[in-house]
């Protein structure tokens, strides 16, 4: 469960409709469903556009635990052990992690919970964020952060596929930051800013400023590491690299690119970008994605970064890294 979202423990009560989720069903919503951050923008109508979302949520898991119910005390009935413990078990996962089972005898259920649900994620952009962007831009005097944690909020809703659960890199301690040779001054690693990535904001983005390579071996890439270590039970790594726009900024004049690296365990790499340059227009289109499966034997991933000769204004970023089951 993602640091900063909905916690365990909380009763989720929705007001439209009447419907109250309890216990269990509360804390752990269906995978791919939306949890509105902590720290969230307040006023405009997103507080109505986050309820009805809510109400739909809480509607689908009760009816789903309910069929799930249904099955159980239909095997209970015909005291076939096997098909109780199968049941059960389904339903004990979807209380605790959300998951929605493949199974075919519940394909139709599920599918339809699912479909449900995604129109609703749709309707949030629409409702309520692009609304609220039309007025904050429209006041007398627009105020650029508030319009930036709009902007911020609206792109988790928008690129958030129907997926399972899962948890930011940036909401993690790494367990080990290397720079290689040193880096000396400024803040080389940053995950508590917006980042931008050709004008639109890049939110949950890690920073990541290689080091200069050591002038007395300028062919001898300089490189840094960030090493987390994988959850219990999650497999892939989506998310993207990129330059952040201040790269166009201020002077800058290194043209040197830059090589983004993920590593398991061992230092194998699981993936590699191709050169990004650190300089040039359009900077979206210098964006490469990448969703690793990690090996099952993975307890840490490393992200690392190369760059030969200069490394100034190198303002790469980690756009928005998640595991995911």
């Amino acid at each position: 469960m993602q640091r900063g979202f909905l916690q365990a423990t909380t009763i989720a009560l929705v007001s439209l409709g009447a419907v109250v989720l309890r216990g269990a069903d509360a804390g752990v919503r269906p995978e791919g469903s939306f949890v509105r951050p902590r720290e969230h923008v307040r006023g405009f109508d997103l507080d109505e556009a986050w309820q009805r979302y809510d109400a739909t949520v809480a509607t689908e898991s009760t009816k789903f635990v309910d069929v799930l119910n249904g099955l159980i005390d239909a095997a209970k009935q015909k005291q076939d052990a096997s098909e109780l413990t199968k049941w059960s078990d389904v339903l004990d996962e979807f209380r605790e992690e959300g998951v929605f089972p493949s199974i075919k005898m519940i394909k139709e259920q599920v599918g339809e919970a699912k479909a449900s649900l995604a129109r609703a994620g749709q309707q949030l952009p629409e409702k309520g964020y692009e609304r609220a962007l039309e007025e904050a831009s429209g006041k007398p005097q627009p105020n650029r952060a508030e319009i930036d944690a709009l902007r911020g909020e609206m792109v988790i809703v928008k690129n958030n596929p129907f997926e399972g659960p899962k948890i930011f890199l940036r909401d993690l301690q790494e367990e080990e930051l290397v720079f290689v040779p040193p880096f000396v001054g400024g803040q080389p690693f940053q995950k508590n800013e917006f980042f931008h990535v050709g004008g639109q904001v890049r939110p949950r983005s890690i920073f990541h400023h290689p080091p200069p390579p050591n002038p007395k071996k300028p062919d001898i890439a300089g490189f840094s590491r960030a090493k987390f270590a994988v959850p219990a039970g999650y497999r892939r790594m989506p998310g993207s690299v990129a330059m952040n726009d201040s790269s166009n900024e201020n002077g800058c004049t290194q043209l040197n690119p830059v090589i983004f690296k993920i590593l398991d365990d061992r230092g194998k790499s699981l993936w590699s970008s191709d050169g990004i340059p650190v300089k040039g227009k359009p900077w979206g289109q210098k964006e490469q994605k990448f969703d690793v499966l990690l090996p099952d034997t993975a307890r840490t991933v490393t992200l690392q970064l190369e760059v030969r000769n200069n490394a100034q204004c190198c303002h790469a970023l980690w756009c928005t890294p998640s595991f995911r089951r």
